[in-house]
């Protein structure tokens, strides 16, 4: 049976997963290898040991926006030649349901050890800005240090961000702003304020803001202090229990964080932060590493 093929259902089945398109149009050899590509970039994306940088994501989305533009547009030239085939057996709505579903399941058994995460504050601020969104990989150990995303335990449906401070078994106090990990002071260096815009919203200009350079564990971070704000200016020595952690936001001042709610239980951490892939203030931070 010789049937029309339309362009609007090949590119609708390209969408629901690529290479339905092409065998839509009777191309079956195309549309199995395109199929196998789009796992293989499934596959990229998911694997911490592919993606270790934003050079490395951006490079991953754009052969996958290319690999995209190709499939539709050999979708439409095909169409375009001979919008006419020979049905096959594979041309049927069930062949077509049978094929989303088989591949479909195929690429959720791939271990997703990255995610994406919005920041809708600014706790983290300079380090992570209010709007921003971070690439963060699961399947990595974590240190003193790193940026963690994490179920908040009050509420395990949302996810917080924090700088993961304290480890099991240390004491943490805040004097004076001053952070004591195990009886003994951070050091802190001042840095100049050249551009308070890059830095952090204008709602906090008001505020007498320093920005200060600190090393936790092996990073070497910036945060912010508010001079004018007694906020969480002190807090007692604690003792962090086994199998949790103490964190802080980089914008002290005005985060939310073991200081209020106390540890984080190891269980509740999704993953550590890596770079920054969207920022919707400032295009020349996108790619940033985040230490």
């Amino acid at each position: 049976m010789i049937k029309e093929r339309k362009y609007l259902n090949g590119l609708l089945l390209s969408l629901a997963f690529p290479g339905l398109g092409q065998i839509y149009i009777g191309k079956l050899i195309a549309g199995l290898l395109i199929s196998f590509i789009t796992v293989v970039f499934v596959f990229s994306f998911y694997s911490e040991f592919i993606i270790t940088n934003s050079m490395h994501f951006f490079t991953i989305l754009g052969l996958w926006i290319i690999f995209y533009i190709s499939i539709t547009t050999h979708i439409i030239f095909s169409i375009n030649k001979n919008n006419n085939i020979e049905l096959k057996k594979y041309n049927k709505w069930y062949a077509y349901l049978f094929y989303y579903v088989a591949f479909s399941i195929l690429v959720n058994l791939i271990p997703n050890n990255n995610d994406v995460f919005h920041l809708p504050a600014d706790s983290m601020a300079p380090t992570i800005k209010s709007g921003e969104y971070i690439f963060a990989n699961k399947a990595v150990d974590f240190k003193r240090g790193d940026i963690l995303v994490f179920k908040f335990p009050k509420n395990t449906n949302i996810k917080f961000v924090k700088r993961l401070i304290g480890l099991p078994g240390e004491t943490i106090e805040i004097k004076n702003k001053i952070l004591y990990i195990n009886n003994k002071p951070t050091k802190a260096t001042k840095l100049e304020i050249k551009n308070i815009d890059k830095l952090i919203r204008k709602k906090f200009h008001k505020n007498t803001l320093e920005l200060l350079k600190v090393k936790t564990g092996e990073k070497e971070h910036e945060i912010l202090l508010a001079k004018n704000i007694p906020y969480l200016k002190n807090s007692n020595k604690v003792k962090i229990p086994e199998d949790h952690y103490f964190v802080l936001g980089d914008n002290r001042d005005f985060s939310s964080d073991s200081r209020v709610w106390g540890f984080v239980p190891k269980e509740n951490i999704v993953g550590v932060a890596k770079f920054i892939i969207y920022s919707r203030d400032d295009f020349d931070r996108i790619g940033l590493g985040v230490y």
